[in-house]
């Protein structure tokens, strides 16, 4: 089989039926509480806080959306905390809000970032009842509608921040929340959504294991050819037959990983074995749904 054999095909397959939807759930891979005056708190509360002299201290929480392809539509998104025994909170009924955060450049660790910005809101008002005891989860439906999210998925980052709104009340109000740090409790965001065109991920790529390339949205029943190369990332542009010509993520020379066909939701797995002894060792992937003369994503990865 020759390096052609990922991209050509001679016929088209029959039309795809709609993409079914893929739900994922994140874990927060940053968090951070910070008021707008640029004081930030920087320990493991996440911390949704208003007193008179502070003001706002809000929680920002950021996420990794690299797992959902570009262009795909967001159809829900449920964010869920864990509350944080202690310190008599919830006190003074807190009323919060989740935003969408206009920059992502903050950080926990930066010591020191100022405010972030918060754009749109996600939810209605919250006033509770908010858990008491610890690690009791609590889960805010996130309004998809309210924002566009192409830049996030560009990006792959996301930010959501959490904001006390209870400053009407004329006193301190506050409740709080497990942060990132791995081991105990960090948010989860789980994010429903469709199309976007094929997206691969490539697993376990570990010398002497089994990786595991998983491509997701590829066209119901259709094949997936997978491509790998060794020295580099293109583009090369190679001609795909009624599909005309693509542009591969892959540098010559190309060489077939195998081909596997999706099921009923669009996806595809294909396991290869991963030589012992090539650790260190640089490869570049792709794959390309048939049917649909679609390219997924390059991914580079190096083998552990």
């Amino acid at each position: 089989m020759n390096r052609l054999s990922l991209l050509c095909l001679a016929l088209l397959a029959p039309a795809a039926p709609a993409a079914a939807q893929t739900t994922v759930t994140l874990t927060a891979t940053d968090t951070d509480c910070i008021n707008p005056a640029g004081s930030n708190w920087q320990d493991n509360r996440l911390r949704a806080y208003w007193n008179s002299s502070l003001l706002f201290v809000d929680g920002f929480m950021k996420f990794d959306l690299s797992t959902i392809p570009d262009g795909a539509q967001i159809t829900a998104m449920k964010l869920t905390t864990f509350h944080e025994y202690g310190f008599g909170n919830p006190a003074n009924n807190p009323e919060v809000k989740i935003y969408r955060v206009a920059n992502d450049g903050w950080s926990r660790a930066n010591g020191g970032d100022p405010h972030p910005g918060l754009n749109e809101v996600l939810t209605p008002l919250h006033t509770g009842p908010f858990p008491s005891a610890d690690l009791v989860p609590y889960t805010w439906d996130l309004d998809v509608n309210a924002a566009n999210w192409s830049v996030d998925l560009l990006d792959d980052t996301l930010s959501l921040a959490m904001r006390n709104e209870a400053g009407n009340q004329g006193r301190y109000s506050y409740v709080y929340w497990y942060g990132s740090d791995p081991g105990i409790a960090p948010p989860q965001l789980e994010v429903t959504y469709t199309g976007g065109g094929p997206f691969l991920r490539v697993a376990n790529l570990v010398a002497g294991g089994a990786a595991s390339l998983d491509v997701v949205n590829a066209t119901p029943f259709g094949q997936v050819r997978y491509g790998y190369s060794l020295t580099g990332a293109g583009p090369t542009s190679l001609p795909g037959g009624s599909c005309g010509v693509l542009s591969v993520s892959l540098s010559l020379p190309i060489q077939v990983a195998g081909v596997a066909t999706a099921d009923a939701a669009g996806h595809a797995v294909l396991v290869r074995n991963v030589p012992p002894g090539t650790t260190g060792v640089a490869v570049w992937f792709q794959a390309f749904d048939q049917a649909a003369c679609a390219l997924t994503n390059g991914v580079a990865a190096t083998i552990g």
